[in-house]
């Protein structure tokens, strides 16, 4: 089945990325992103929303912006997936996700947060070459993502 998800274009951050990468490791679906406009209304034609939307239902829509539990996009994912008391340590690196996030603490240079946001083309992120670096920012947290899941499954 492939999953059509929306997400936001322009500047990428921990927790769609992460969220993104989450449903690649955690679903049998084939995942296909759609980054679209901030200002968009109509997502009738998505199966998921992260990050944007304005609405949260933790069902379809999970734009933590609606959420006022201290969680990210990351966060409302990784609450969907049911899997935070079976890989105790995503649940730590998703939690310090949220918390970078929604204000809490600020990640520290070389922790996988400000990591991600290095993957930002700062000449145009309007541009094609921003949704490369969009790819491959999921790329290298599916890579830490399910490297952990592949550790906790020993």
């Amino acid at each position: 089945m492939i999953l059509d998800i929306a997400t936001h274009n322009k500047i990428m951050h921990a927790d769609e990325v992460s969220a993104i990468a989450l449903l690649k490791i955690f679903r049998d679906d084939e995942i296909v992103v759609h980054r679209v406009n901030h200002d968009t209304a109509d997502f009738t034609k998505y199966d998921m929303v992260i990050d944007i939307g304005k609405k949260y239902d933790g069902k379809k829509y999970f734009d933590h912006h609606q959420y006022k539990g201290g969680k990210s996009s990351a966060g409302l994912i990784w609450e969907y997936l049911e899997e935070e008391d079976n890989y105790p340590t995503i649940s730590k690196l998703i939690k310090m996700v949220d918390e970078n996030d929604v204000g809490i603490t600020k990640a520290k240079p070389f922790e996988y947060s400000s990591l991600i946001t290095h993957f930002n083309n700062n000449d145009d992120i309007y541009g094609d070459k921003q949704e490369e670096c969009f790819k491959k920012a999921v790329e290298f947290a599916y890579t830490i993502l399910s490297s952990l899941k592949d550790n906790e499954d020993e």
